[in-house]
């Protein structure tokens, strides 16, 4: 339990709890001194013999919760959280910009709207990666790790236990990484990018979005080639029906430029082509610096 840095007295818990019993000891290894349960659910009573009643606490049901005790006042609150015991979780290891620097992790957020939900937007290199509750250097605490049967799932692992179960990147990239702890799952996408218009050959049919050539050397470089015909064109990052995705889309003041749409938002920059315009194609696109070069053949 983690005591309070302006009152050493008060201890809290925030985490997975089984149902059954509990009790408080004040040293590993012995069942003596412990807080355990007193007059009613938030009142304390200090054992500190054998003789004396021995009452535990009653967890009636699996869940995450919060407990604050205070050696004090002897009181307990024990309450059953409705979302995950983490408000942020860490990734780090090779694969990650900071390597191995527990310290300097790369924060996971909770999705606001499920609060199991926590994802990681970033650049990941070849490597390896895990998933830390805390920043604590002594790498001694719980940690979400692949499940070793199937890399979509994850393992709440024990601080200071053995097993060390990574995953791993093969292949420099941008990703989206989508951690579920209702579940215990987790998606890890790489950055893909799609053609999509009435100039393009699929038309508007997003299901059937032409997916842009990812360079080999720089992630962040695409290509297009191909037909173009009169109409309008975007790209969107993939192929969701729903139409809520990101895209790239024109720069307003600049067809050599582009940005990237919010999914959802009402703004709809695309290219647009004229009969004219008509021809086969090299698109290259770049979507660190946010240039578009299209050169016709």
């Amino acid at each position: 339990m983690v005591p309070d840095e302006e009152d050493p007295t008060t201890f809290t818990y925030q985490g997975d709890l089984k149902a059954g019993q509990l009790k408080f000891i004040t040293a590993k290894g012995s069942l003596l001194p412990s807080y355990q349960k007193g007059e009613d659910e938030n009142s304390l009573f200090y054992r500190t013999d054998e003789t004396q009643p021995n009452v535990n606490f009653i967890i009636p049901e699996e869940g995450i919760y919060n407990i604050t005790m205070n050696l004090v006042d002897l009181t307990i609150s024990i309450d059953l959280k409705k979302g995950p015991g983490y408000d942020v979780l860490y990734i780090f290891g090779s694969a990650t910009p900071n390597g191995w620097d527990i310290e300097n992790a790369l924060e996971m957020m909770p999705n606001p709207d499920n609060l199991f939900q926590f994802s990681f937007e970033g650049v990941l290199s070849p490597g390896e990666f895990k998933i830390a509750v805390n920043k604590n250097t002594d790498l001694q605490q719980d940690m979400f790790m692949k499940d070793p049967a199937d890399s979509t799932k994850v393992y709440l692992h024990t601080g200071g236990d053995p097993d060390d179960s990574n995953w791993n990147i093969y292949k420099e990239n941008w990703y989206t990484l989508e951690l579920d702890l209702a579940d215990y799952t987790i998606s890890i996408d790489p950055f893909k990018l799609y053609i999509i218009g009435s100039a393009t050959p699929v038309g508007w049919n997003i299901g059937d979005a032409i997916e842009l050539e990812q360079d080999p050397s720089y992630w962040y470089i695409f290509r297009y080639e191909g037909p173009l015909t009169e109409g309008e064109f975007k790209f969107p990052v993939n192929r969701q029906f729903d139409w809520a995705q990101d895209m790239y889309m024109k720069d307003p003041g600049d067809p050599s430029k582009m940005y990237r749409h919010t999914g959802g938002e009402e703004d709809d920059e695309k290219w647009i082509f004229t009969e004219a315009d008509a021809g086969d194609y090299i698109l290259t696109l770049n979507v660190v610096e946010l240039t578009i070069d299209i050169q016709k053949q």
